[in-house]
């Protein structure tokens, strides 16, 4: 018998049966990677004993089996010495690789009405436009830097299950009421506002390597992925993975963050892209902490060497300016700018998007200090030596 392609109806259903708030809220916070030591996590957060926990994790693993909703990992970027560097041109891709190599490319994403965003996973003191020809320098319309990314993190608890599966849930005005009472708290509670900043204060003599690197690509594709299924995928012994998931894995995860919610289908493909400015660098990751736990702020990027962060958000083309006026409204009372003339309506069709980066390492290398040998193995599924 064929299998049945499952409408949006049965998706809403199958969501609002399975997904728990506390569950998925829990996911956010974890700081431990393999399936059993998360479900270990989750009971105790809950209080709950670890098989429940277990049953709870399979049934949230169905939603992303139904391509409803799509889990990754959130880690400190800062840490493994990379930065998204995102440039804005008139070029297509296929114009653009005519003229440049398009090195650890990250995305490639169509802007409205004309114009694409490519970003780029570089080391963070890669300076991309120099090391453009000037032919592409001279006709890139804004260069954006994002040191740290900021996932989102929808709190089904506040704005309730149904806005992560239903649109005009996500976009009623008492989801934004809440929304504003909740970034009241996030500049009244110094721990609820500073998480990323107070993560990267964590101090850790910890020396990343390139085993680090390979399980958080691992990661990113399946967050919820036991310890011996990512040992199989970069074709290095368990034991070893055992190790940096106990020795180093915590100090460069944030936790469990939302990739693609169900809908996001239903916008027809429409984002935008905000710039946001202040002061303080304080200041514009509370902002962005604040603002992706709502589920039409898709994710978020901060600048840590400037008060500047950048803000994607999921919405249908009518509603644009009025989620910019939100925004702007909320500048005003807790000190950032929008910046008018650096918003972008982008399509959510990307022509490409990858984890981050692994081929060709050995060009790659010089600039950071990671094991070239051990690098060449592990991302070709040989083994390490080291």
């Amino acid at each position: 018998m064929p299998l049945l392609r499952i409408n949006i109806e049965n998706i809403l259903w199958l969501g609002k049966k399975m997904l728990e708030p506390r569950l998925l809220e829990s996911l956010y916070s974890v700081r431990v990677i393999g399936r059993s030591k998360i479900a270990k996590y989750i009971a105790t957060k809950l209080n709950i004993d670890t098989r429940t926990a277990i049953n709870k994790l399979k049934l949230l693993y169905k939603l992303r089996q139904n391509e409803s909703l799509y889990l990754t990992i959130e880690y400190f970027m800062s840490r493994l010495n990379l930065k998204v560097a995102m440039i804005i041109t008139d070029y297509s891709r296929e114009e653009l690789a005519s003229k440049a190599e398009l090195r650890f490319l990250r995305s490639v994403t169509e802007i409205v009405p004309s114009g694409y965003a490519y970003s780029f996973y570089v080391p963070k003191d890669f300076e991309l436009l120099s090391n453009l020809p000037s032919e592409v320098a001279n006709n890139v319309n804004d260069v954006i830097e994002i040191h740290e990314r900021i996932r989102n993190r929808t709190l089904a608890s506040l704005y309730g299950v149904d806005s992560l599966m239903d649109l005009s849930k996500a976009l009623s005005e008492d989801s934004f009421v809440k929304l504003k009472n909740y970034m009241d708290k996030v500049f009244s509670d110094y721990y609820v506002g500073n998480s990323l900043m107070l993560g990267l204060e964590d101090a850790s003599r910890v020396r990343f390597d390139a085993i680090d690197l390979g399980i958080i690509k691992e990661l990113e594709k399946d967050p919820l992925a036991s310890l011996s299924e990512i040992a199989s995928s970069l074709g290095i012994p368990l034991g070893k993975v055992r190790k940096h998931a106990s020795e180093h894995i915590p100090y460069l995860i944030r936790g469990v963050r939302i990739a693609t919610l169900p809908i996001y289908d239903e916008v027809l493909g429409c984002s935008f892209m905000v710039v946001i400015k202040s002061r303080d660098v304080f200041t514009v990751a509370r902002v962005l902490e604040g603002l992706v736990t709502h589920p039409l702020f898709a994710s978020a990027g901060l600048r840590l060497d400037r008060g500047e962060g950048v803000v994607f958000v999921v919405s249908p083309f009518f509603l644009v300016k009025y989620l910019l006026k939100f925004l702007e409204l909320l500048g005003m009372e807790w000190g950032f700018e929008v910046i008018n003339d650096r918003v972008r309506l982008m399509l959510l069709s990307f022509t490409g998007k990858y984890t981050i980066p692994y081929r060709k390492w050995e060009e790659y290398v010089p600039k950071m200090s990671w094991n070239v040998e051990d690098l060449k193995k592990i991302f070709r599924g040989g083994k390490s030596g080291g």
